[in-house]
């Protein structure tokens, strides 16, 4: 009825200086709506007649996704039970090593692989425990 082809929206839009963006919005709507009625003559006179574009209020609640504290409890059980198994079966492959007549330097250096992965255990269990925390702190922020 107004010249335009019905997949013909974004011309429509440019000729009436909307954003052409091809999506029939609210405002595209409008404009539609105020084109049409004044096909009719003296209808946009009545009171009831309104080409404003149509907006729905609604109230948005955001849910704010929450990570639970039992996490960081889990992050250091975890972590304990790890240092442990660590140092555990350090003791007991370097024991093993020994009683099995491996020569001291291969006793020594399996027991010194299994001291430092038990401190990298400790030292990186406060890092983790700290990263979850400030990761919790900005999901709930």
């Amino acid at each position: 009825m107004l010249g335009y082809k019905a997949d013909n929206v974004r011309q429509f839009q440019a000729d009436r200086r909307l954003d052409v963006d091809g999506d029939v919005g609210p405002r595209t709507r409008a404009a539609l709506h105020g084109e049409l009625v004044a096909l009719i003559p003296g209808e946009m006179a009545k009171a009831s007649v309104q080409v404003a574009p149509v907006v729905e209020e609604k109230t948005v609640i955001e849910e704010k996704p929450v990570v639970p504290v039992s996490v960081d409890s889990q992050v250091k059980t975890k972590a304990d039970r790890t240092g442990w198994l660590v140092g555990i079966g350090g003791t007991v492959g370097t024991a093993m090593t020994a009683v099995l007549g491996s020569n001291w330097q291969t006793v020594l250096a399996f027991g010194g692989v299994s001291l430092v992965a038990l401190l990298l255990i400790v030292l990186l269990r406060r890092q983790i425990v700290a990263a979850v925390k400030e990761i919790r702190g900005e999901v709930e922020a």
